[in-house]
């Protein structure tokens, strides 16, 4: 994929400025990229909806780990080193956003997707200021598996991580 287009579709993913042509289209062009060695860490205090995530991208991912909420997720993300998290936002003990900066201070490197079903320019902001790299809507996540296509062309899957 040509650098440009690569850029333009991480940019729409982090504005949420993917139109529903530009994601059919982009999904098509990538419909056979799976990430054979993808680990995907999901932080959200619903069993359910971890199940529901797990299920809509369980087709791209070959490994997931799971957390409750935001305090495990550190400790998990030591220990697990996923190549993406998907984190929600309003969680019991500590939120997504308290989770985020925890996890990029000690690992700069993590890609952080907040994935939650509140939405507001305030909400995404402060995602941004937390350091994720997207913001997701649980009303629509079909801009989350181009999210995990994307990411997954990007790093195949076996990125080298810092010890």
């Amino acid at each position: 994929m040509p650098a440009y287009h690569a850029a333009r579709s991480k940019d729409a993913l982090l504005n949420h400025e993917v139109s529903k042509i530009e994601i059919e289209r982009l999904l098509l062009r990538n419909q056979c990229v799976q990430a054979e060695n993808m680990k995907v860490m999901i932080v959200d205090d619903s069993a359910e909806v971890r199940r529901m995530i797990t299920s809509f991208i369980g087709d791209l991912v070959s490994e997931f780990v799971e957390c409750g909420d935001g305090c495990e997720a550190l400790a998990t993300y030591a220990e697990h080193r996923p190549d993406l998290v998907l984190m929600d936002y309003e969680m019991t003990r500590m939120n997504g956003f308290q989770a985020t900066r925890a996890i990029k201070k000690d690992f700069p490197e993590a890609y952080i997707v907040i994935v939650s079903q509140w939405d507001s320019e305030a909400l995404r902001e402060a995602a941004k200021d937390a350091g994720a790299d997207a913001y997701i809507n649980k009303k629509s996540l079909l801009p989350l598996r181009e999210f995990v296509r994307f990411s997954a062309r990007l790093y195949d899957g076996s990125h080298e991580k810092e010890e």
